[in-house]
């Protein structure tokens, strides 16, 4: 196919042809008309118009998928109240008020009070297992009954069970708590449910009740084979409790006889001659003669005789005949006479002086015979 040549044209065409082809090239307009400013600013207003509600409808979308985030403490607006004032006092009071926080009561109350709860159940029901004896009947009894049911008891666990019901009841008398230290089945103190070494905190008991306790323990030390714990006690009690009991004549023979039994068995701090004339006291004096070893009887009841010159007759020739006993069988009668009659206060008028006389007289006796 051959080019198309243009100048093969006639003049006249070649000429229509350009006028058509200048029609349609126009020239680019440099300044824009009122009609194009228009269109312009109705773009911008309706692009500004639509981004705004675009953006109303982004927080509207998060707020339904819980994208917000919340505030932490909602504000609150005042609101007066005449019914406030009038009861809680001026707004400034109200506000001014330190919070107040109460104490959450520790759990050991409560496990204690359930405990007491569960061991009082448990007490109603033991009459079929404790020799057919409740513990409301323990209660009742009177103390000779009390101290010989105590006496048979031959399980510690029982021991145990009545110590502490007898405290959670408040009927643990120091009688009662003796009579249970001194049954040979109790041996593990440790285990046991009152604090034999505290007893200032858990019972109502008297000072003077206490510090018989801790003599009483002395002799369960020596029953339960522990010297080292008959040494602690002596050594922390002996100089500040009892020796100032023992000048007071605050203790009874029974507790003055284990304090100086223990004492020179195990102390060792002074010799009896030491306290027999330092006390110059003539009942302690005896106790002394008779918790002594017996080897030892006749040098203390010569020394008692020698130091002691307000002697009445039946004191002097008990003594006398004392001092000059050496077999220990003999010895053993005269510390129960001395012990049954209390020779230290016995006087010739005493009812009880001819009961002594008697005994004592039929005791001179067999002396004689050997």
């Amino acid at each position: 196919m051959r080019p198309f040549d243009f100048s093969s044209l006639p003049a006249e065409s070649q000429k229509s042809i350009c006028q058509a082809l200048m029609l349609n090239v126009r020239p680019p307009k440099s300044d824009m008309t009122s009609s194009s400013l228009k269109s312009a600013t109705r773009f911008f207003w309706t692009s500004t118009i639509r981004s705004k509600n675009r953006k109303q409808e982004n927080i509207s979308l998060a707020a339904a998928l819980n994208l917000l985030v919340k505030p932490t403490e909602p504000t609150k607006t005042y609101k007066p109240s005449l019914y406030d004032s009038l009861t809680k006092g001026s707004v400034e009071e109200q506000f001014n008020k330190v919070p107040i926080h109460v104490p959450i009561a520790n759990d050991h109350v409560s496990d204690k009070f359930i405990s007491n709860i569960l061991h009082g159940i448990k007490s109603s029901n033991v009459g079929s297992n404790h020799l057919g004896v409740n513990y409301s009947q323990l209660y009742e009894m009177n103390r000779i009954d009390l101290s010989a049911f105590i006496a048979n008891v031959d399980s510690q666990e029982i021991l145990f069970d009545i110590m502490e019901t007898f405290l959670n009841h408040n009927k643990l008398t120091p009688r009662v708590l003796t009579d249970i230290i001194l049954n040979r089945k109790l041996q593990d103190l440790d285990k046991s449910p009152v604090d034999l070494i505290n007893l200032k905190q858990l019972t109502n008991f008297q000072e003077l009740d206490v510090y018989k306790i801790q003599i009483v323990l002395l002799k369960k030390y020596h029953d339960l084979k522990q010297p080292l714990n008959i040494v602690k006690n002596l050594k922390h009690n002996f100089d500040t409790i009892y020796l100032p009991l023992i000048e007071s004549r605050r203790l009874t023979p029974f507790y003055e006889r284990i304090v100086w039994h223990f004492t020179f068995d195990y102390l060792n701090q002074y010799k009896e001659p030491h306290y027999i004339e330092a006390l110059n006291n003539l009942r302690t004096s005896f106790l002394i003669w008779e918790t002594t070893k017996k080897r030892k009887s006749t040098q203390i009841s010569q020394q008692i005789l020698n130091l002691h010159k307000d002697l009445n007759e039946l004191q002097r020739s008990f003594l006398e005949t004392a001092s000059s006993v050496e077999d220990p069988t003999h010895i053993s009668s005269l510390r129960k006479l001395s012990m049954k009659y209390r020779i230290y206060e016995l006087h010739p008028e005493d009812i009880k002086s001819e009961s002594f006389k008697k005994e004592f007289g039929n005791l001179v006796l067999s002396l004689n015979t050997i």
